[in-house]
């Protein structure tokens, strides 16, 4: 989840969308994440050699920008930014270096994949081991605004 960034999306009004908007993606909350990995690391008998498919909403960014708006009462516009711009040598629309043509094709397969698939998952595995619902984007929006705000 926080690969957005909520408080640019607020401050501009704008959610910058690397792939398709309407595409089913599963989000988690790396709250969540972290308690996930501290009860594995505290248990490691409970979890060895366990793999989990940590997901905590699946949702668009079309329903996270509508989340954002409900919660702020401010305008939220999708900008798509296109396969092709970002995967390039030189953009700058992420922050990592795509110095070489090897991740820079990386990086066009996953946000083909993403764009067309989308990542959505289960997210009963994180009810389970948190023993609790998982963060949903509007927790996620409705925490973050106070600290944002104050």
């Amino acid at each position: 989840m926080q690969n957005i960034d909520l408080q640019k999306v607020v401050s501009t009004g704008t959610l910058t969308a690397l792939y398709s908007p309407t595409t089913l993606q599963g989000y988690l909350d790396l709250d969540d994440l972290a308690r996930v990995a501290r009860l594995a690391i505290l248990d490691p008998e409970a979890h060895g050699r366990a793999r989990y498919e940590l997901v905590g909403e699946n949702c668009t960014y079309e329903d996270v920008a509508k989340e954002i708006e409900k919660q702020t009462g401010r305008e939220i516009r999708i900008e798509r930014i296109p396969r092709e711009e970002v995967a390039r040598p030189g953009a700058t629309h992420i922050s990592a270096s795509l110095a070489t043509a090897y991740a820079v094709e990386g990086l066009d397969r996953m946000l083909y994949y993403y764009d067309r698939r989308g990542i959505p998952g289960n997210s009963n595995t994180v009810k389970w081991i948190l023993d609790r619902k998982p963060t949903s984007w509007a927790d996620r929006i409705r925490r973050d605004l106070k600290d944002i705000q104050s």
